[in-house]
């Protein structure tokens, strides 16, 4: 990686633009796959990688914002990991901004960064801790257009918003919601027990689930 760093500071005029696509593609992979100040580093070159690209299409399908997008998301994960959760609202919101501004974002980049973003923002909300705001961020994903996995992970979201407002009764009803999604989908059988559905603070008493 450092020798790489080199070519492209020392020779990037004699490097192609295809060749720089690679380099971002492996910046933006090490900065999803690590954490922090490292993941925050990747994510800066691939962000100066994207900047060298002079090509206005180095490829079909190109899409230069939408890369974009990605880099903000990923360095607002890294902030997340850091604990620096206003900038990481930033960051997301950059990412879901470009995304929207977009004449249309396509199922790849609407599954890869625009519904993680909304995602992750939500989750960082409720450790500020926000519960209402990331409710409200979690209305933007809808149930027809986001990938099943999405929509469980809204859930799940949802039901730590009320358990963090303390409304267990919509915290249990949204986690019959999270059974019968995942059932549905056949991912696995996740049961929730007879008992919660006679008293919805049956797993709280039962200590099932800790909070």
């Amino acid at each position: 990686l450092f020798r790489s760093d080199i070519l492209i500071r020392e020779t990037a005029s004699k490097i192609s633009d295809n060749d720089k696509f690679q380099y971002l593609l492996l910046m933006l992979e090490l900065a999803a796959c690590n954490m922090g100040e490292q993941s925050l580093g990747y994510a800066d070159k691939a962000r100066i990688i994207l900047s060298d690209i002079k090509s206005s299409a180095p490829f079909e399908g190109w899409n230069e914002t939408a890369y974009k997008a990605l880099i903000h998301y990923n360095q607002g994960l890294a902030k997340q990991h850091m604990s620096l959760y206003d900038s990481a609202i930033e960051l997301y919101d950059q990412a879901i901004n470009i995304l929207n501004e977009m004449n249309e974002t396509n199922e790849l980049w609407r599954d890869y960064v625009y519904h993680p973003a909304l995602l992750q923002r939500a989750e960082t909300l409720i450790k500020m801790p926000f519960a209402y705001n990331a409710l409200e961020t979690l209305q933007f994903i809808k149930e027809q257009g986001a990938s099943p996995f999405h929509i469980a992970r809204r859930y799940l979201l949802e039901a730590a918003c009320y358990m963090e407002l303390s409304d267990w009764k919509k915290f249990v009803e949204k986690w019959r919601r999270i059974e019968k999604h995942i059932n549905d989908i056949k991912y696995f059988t996740l049961q929730v027990q007879d008992n919660a559905k006679k008293d919805p603070d049956f797993l709280f008493k039962e200590k099932h689930i800790s909070y």
